[in-house]
């Protein structure tokens, strides 16, 4: 009985430390993010993310309608829209993508 009391502690002392290091995470640096939005988001989105009427959509708001999660993948595998927006897994570096989200 001590032997499982022990490892349900040992167990829940590793998951509070990694959730203490997940919220503490760096997120993505903002100046970044604004330089690769402006070399590969802008022309669709504008330079302002506003988009572009009845073409591509505003990315304003876009983490309260998709989740960070949703805009990530949105970003990695891209969009069945018309006009479809690329897949940029492969085209931007993981630090890139982090770095786009707010």
């Amino acid at each position: 009985m001590r032997v499982a009391a022990a490892v349900v502690v040992s167990v829940l002392v590793v998951l509070v430390q990694a959730a203490a290091s997940w919220q503490t995470a760096p997120p993505g640096d903002m100046g970044r993010g604004r330089e690769v939005f402006a070399a590969n988001c802008a022309m669709c989105h504008g330079t302002d993310a506003a988009g572009m009427a009845g073409m591509h959509p505003s990315l304003r708001g876009a983490v309260q309608r998709l989740t960070l999660e949703g805009m990530e993948v949105a970003i990695r595998n891209g969009r069945a829209t018309q006009p479809p927006m690329p897949a940029w897994e492969g085209r931007l570096s993981d630090r890139q993508i982090e770095d786009l989200e707010p």
